[in-house]
């Protein structure tokens, strides 16, 4: 009878620690060797893993990735930061093929240049979403600024970002979007500073893009402001002041915080309109 313990055992190889065996390797350590050796224990990397030179914490995944390829690491700080926000801006109101001719294509950036401004800026925001693009508003937004010499920008912040050099225009360009702009709400918002300016040339044509803090600062005032008002910071008011004295029918509403005046609110008498008038005859003989 054949005796079961007397079989020759087969020797039980030892746990791996990390040297090759006879076992194909597994999915884990074939993407490790891949990667560069960073998860393989015992194994000699063949060459070190990538590394990134510069990568701005204010920076986005998706714009992380945008600076990798279009090969802004290799310009100042302050070049890729302005970089980033005007692709943010250009992919909201231009078409996607024209931002990857400017934003990927290799010399894209070739066509983008900076420079240093200032300026009273005007942000607008239409409350009433269904009329905000159409064509009779942005015709009476097109007639203002023709008509108070203001700058628009092609891509702006809000539903209306217009740049002026007298804060007089700029405080008149704001009162008139009140009345020209028939029946549609507006939050408007002034602020005054330094801008950083993109000048681009694509497709024939040339865009000025107005960056910047006087631009974050506008876009919030008129965020903050109720509708049918004028919000404007501080420095403008101050600019302003006695222009607004002989504004008629119009209330100046002013904020403070901790440390003095924050924000200044015109506002505006209501427009006379057939609803109001309905009610004039009430009481009369």
């Amino acid at each position: 009878m054949h005796d079961l313990n007397s079989r020759a055992r087969r020797p039980v190889p030892a746990a791996s620690t990390g040297a090759a065996g006879d076992r194909p390797p597994s999915a884990l350590q074939r993407l490790a060797r891949w990667c560069g050796g960073l998860f393989a224990k015992g194994e000699p990397a063949t060459y070190s893993a990538p590394t990134i030179p510069f990568a701005p914490s204010s920076l986005l995944p998706g714009e992380s990735y945008l600076s990798l390829k279009s090969g802004s690491l290799s310009e100042s700080p302050k070049r890729a930061w302005l970089l980033e926000a005007l692709s943010e801006r250009m992919l909201r109101h231009h078409p996607s093929a024209s931002w990857r001719k400017l934003f990927i294509e290799p010399g894209g950036h070739d066509r983008i240049a900076f420079e240093e401004g200032q300026g009273i800026l005007l942000c607008a925001h239409v409350q009433d979403r269904n009329v905000a693009g159409s064509a009779s508003i942005q015709s009476e937004f097109a007639f203002i600024a023709t008509t108070h010499r203001a700058e628009v920008d092609p891509c702006p912040s809000g539903d209306l970002l217009m740049c002026f050099d007298d804060p007089a225009r700029a405080l008149g360009a704001a009162l008139d979007l009140h009345q020209l702009v028939g029946g549609a709400r507006l939050q408007v918002g002034l602020a005054a500073g330094e801008r950083a300016v993109a000048l681009i040339s694509a497709e024939g044509a040339s865009l000025r893009v107005s960056l910047g803090a006087a631009v974050d600062c506008a876009t919030r005032v008129s965020r903050m402001a109720p509708a049918g008002t004028v919000r404007m910071e501080p420095a403008v008011f101050e600019m302003l002041q006695d222009r607004i004295r002989d504004i008629p029918r119009c209330v100046v509403s002013t904020e403070y915080d901790a440390t003095g005046i924050e924000a200044v609110s015109l506002v505006m008498a209501p427009k006379a309109s057939e609803a109001l008038s309905t009610f004039a005859g009430l009481g009369s003989a």
